[in-house]
C-alpha cells in the first residue's frame, strides 16, 4: 500500500542472508533446538506406534508384548 516501503531486489536478499546467518548462528530453528522428550502423539515416530501397547487393558498386555516381540523385535508402552 506505501510505495516508499516496498522491497526492493537488493533488500530482500539483504533480508534473507541476514536471517539465514541469525538462524545459523543460533543453531536452527526452535523446534529442532529445543525437541524433547515428551508424550505428545507427533512425537512419537511411525515404527514405535506399530508396537504400541498402552491402549490394551492392563491383563492382556503380556500376551501382546510377547507378540510385539517376537514379530517386530520390540514393544512401546507410551
Amino acid at each position: 500500500a506505501n510505495p516508499k516501503k516496498r522491497k526492493t531486489a537488493k533488500g530482500i536478499k539483504r533480508f534473507i542472508n541476514a536471517w539465514l546467518a541469525r538462524a545459523q548462528d543460533k543453531g536452527g530453528s526452535p523446534m529442532a533446538r529445543d525437541a524433547k522428550k515428551s508424550n505428545k502423539i507427533r512425537d512419537i515416530s511411525a515404527e514405535d506406534m506399530l508396537v504400541d501397547i498402552s491402549w490394551i487393558p492392563v491383563n492382556q498386555r503380556p500376551a501382546m508384548r510377547e507378540y510385539f516381540l517376537k514379530k517386530y523385535g520390540r514393544v512401546y508402552e507410551g
